[in-house]
């Protein structure tokens, strides 16, 4: 087993804040992250432009914001060698995460706009709130399916315009061919004895 540089002169000076941190073990701590919604996104894409943008595509692919949970089973502190004191969670395990012993650490894992962004930018961030963390993740979905929503209805709407145009241009030759088919006088043949002739009769004028 790998040897764990510990400096207990600083685990002496901040036993009250490693205390903060060590209190979580046997719960959760909590990631967040963002998944496109459209698989290949950019793949598609690009095969459109080249088939000259025929088809239609968003200029973006929608994303899900997904929380995930990782139980805490271990722990162990830290030491670098810039005498940064860290607690591990998880050492050792892909589910490892770090969180430095500093001042202000009595709001480890405080879900802040901040902290959020990082997390979503492929910085590791740990949140301990699991709650607020599933409140503001759910509150960026609510947002992407409001803009998938009112994308739906320009869409529909559009829908809705082709539909009436095909229907207006097939009612136009329909018309017209009716017009014809009223307006071509009637071709009768009438016999008197051994001869016939032949009369014409005017279109209705209906």
């Amino acid at each position: 087993m790998e040897k764990v540089n510990i400096d207990m002169n600083v685990v002496a000076k901040n036993r009250k804040l490693i205390g903060t941190l060590g209190s979580t073990l046997g719960g959760k701590y909590f990631t967040i992250g963002a998944q496109e919604t459209h698989l290949d996104f950019e793949k598609k894409k690009r095969e459109i432009e080249m088939n000259n943008s025929l088809d239609f595509i968003t200029n973006r692919s929608p994303r899900r914001f997904i929380v995930r949970d990782h139980d805490v089973v271990s722990q162990t502190i830290e030491t670098g060698a810039d005498g940064t004191t860290k607690v591990v969670f998880n050492p050792g395990t892909d589910e490892e995460a770090k969180a430095a012993v500093v001042a202000g650490i009595e709001n480890f894992g405080a879900t802040t706009e901040d902290a959020i962004s990082d997390a979503l930018h492929g910085q590791k961030r740990i949140f301990a709130n699991g709650t607020a963390l599933v409140s503001k993740a759910n509150e960026y979905n609510e947002a992407e399916r409001q803009r998938l929503i009112a994308l739906r209805n320009q869409i529909n709407a559009q829908i809705t315009a082709l539909e009436s145009t095909m229907k207006a241009n097939s009612e136009k030759v329909n018309n017209y061919e009716q017009e014809i088919l009223n307006s071509t006088p009637k071709v009768m043949v009438e016999k008197s004895g051994s001869s016939a002739s032949i009369v014409i009769e005017p279109a209705s004028a209906e």
